[in-house]
């Protein structure tokens, strides 16, 4: 960058001094013709400020600068027309030589801001990508996820709930809290299954008195390991979010989520993780995740795209299970993901009712759940 404003400088003492030397030339001398010819040579000058732009699209190693600027110093000819114009200098009119000034300035001012300007976004945006792969809360948090246990929850169960996701969100670690032990289970559970981009939230009773909890131990990571891990889930994600689906309706995304998924799926148990195989770090990073963590991440996908998603749990096949509730329209559907995943073209739980789903699955969950009477959907 430091080389390409070098080379931007560097054409414009070339067009100034130019725009000096007319003021010499005298009118009447027929080597104002020569003068006008190498004023007529100043768009291709510009061009190659327009040229010297492509400097700032990073990333270009230091090879690629100095490659460019010997492009734009050669096509100029900096050098040879600074030399010759002196030779023709005479006294020109004030008039013309302000013509002439003006227009050169004219003409170099628009480019330039135009650089500055992309090169401003540019350092904007590369402070905003650094700051938000440290910050959780800006990476990770979406406000307009759906968070369906919360409401389920009394008015003391939600002061707590909100409690601790903002003491998540700040990397505290022991947070002090008056609870009765049952309430606690249930605002746990409701955090686990409402916000799975608080991959790390693994909670332990600190200090307990009777049946009341006063102290409690959030995570065991420790908060470099959180970061390393936010950084990775926000690449993948800005791959898979950075596509155009302006014009996908929400079946069409859901089915997106299912093949973006599939990508990341690992069968091999030598990369299984038990410590992140319920998480979104199991499913997005580490690819170890079981039908937990695969229901988080399609609920964490669903969420950046303003789809309503609920994760639930029970068992299927005599195993334990969790899958998704998703809203389309006005119905609720059932989405199991990790057996739609074992066969993507029949997909034989997308989109699909109570009657479909529960030839299989056994609901085992301390919440409400959503009826799901429709199949218009599938």
């Amino acid at each position: 960058a430091t080389n390409a404003k070098s080379a931007i400088q560097c054409l414009v003492e070339v067009l100034s001094t130019q725009s000096q030397a007319c003021g010499m030339l005298n009118p009447q001398n027929n080597t104002i013709t020569a003068l006008q010819n190498k004023y007529n040579q100043v768009p291709s000058l510009l061009s190659n400020i327009v040229t010297a732009t492509k400097l700032f699209k990073l990333p270009m190693t230091v090879q690629d600068y100095q490659q460019q600027l010997q492009i734009v110093q050669q096509q100029a000819n900096i050098t040879q027309q600074t030399q010759q114009v002196p030779q023709v200098c005479q006294q020109v009119s004030p008039q013309l030589q302000s013509q002439i000034s003006s227009k050169t300035k004219q003409m170099l001012r628009e480019p330039l801001q135009n650089l500055l300007s992309n090169y401003q976004q540019n350092a904007i945006k590369n402070q905003m990508v650094k700051q938000r792969m440290r910050d959780p809360s800006k990476l990770l948090l979406n406000q307009q996820a759906f968070r369906f246990y919360k409401l389920q929850l009394t008015a003391q169960q939600t002061q707590i709930y909100d409690q601790i996701v903002k003491s998540m969100i700040t990397f505290e670690k022991i947070i002090q809290i008056v609870i009765p032990q049952q309430d606690y289970l249930l605002v746990v559970k409701a955090i686990r299954l409402d916000y799975p981009e608080l991959w790390w939230f693994n909670p332990a009773i600190e200090q307990q008195q009777g049946d009341q909890i006063q102290s409690l131990k959030l995570t065991n990571c420790e908060t470099d390991e959180i970061m390393n891990f936010n950084e990775h889930i926000y690449q993948i994600m800005f791959k898979n979010l950075s596509q155009d689906t302006s014009k996908y309706t929400q079946i069409q995304k859901l089915f997106q989520f299912h093949s973006f998924l599939v990508l990341l799926k690992n069968d091999d148990d030598d990369f299984f993780s038990l410590s992140n195989q319920q998480n979104i770090v199991g499913s997005l990073v580490t690819k170890s995740a079981n039908s937990m963590g695969i229901a988080k991440a399609f609920k964490y996908l669903c969420d950046s795209v303003a789809i309503k998603c609920i994760i639930t749990t029970g068992e299927f096949r005599q195993c334990e299970k969790s899958w998704n509730l998703v809203q389309i329209g006005q119905f609720f559907y059932h989405v199991d993901v990790e057996e739609n995943l074992k066969n993507l073209y029949n997909a034989p739980f997308f989109c699909v009712d109570d009657r479909v789903v529960f030839k299989e699955h056994i609901l085992n969950s301390i919440f409400a759940i959503p009826k799901c009477e429709s199949m218009a959907a599938n």
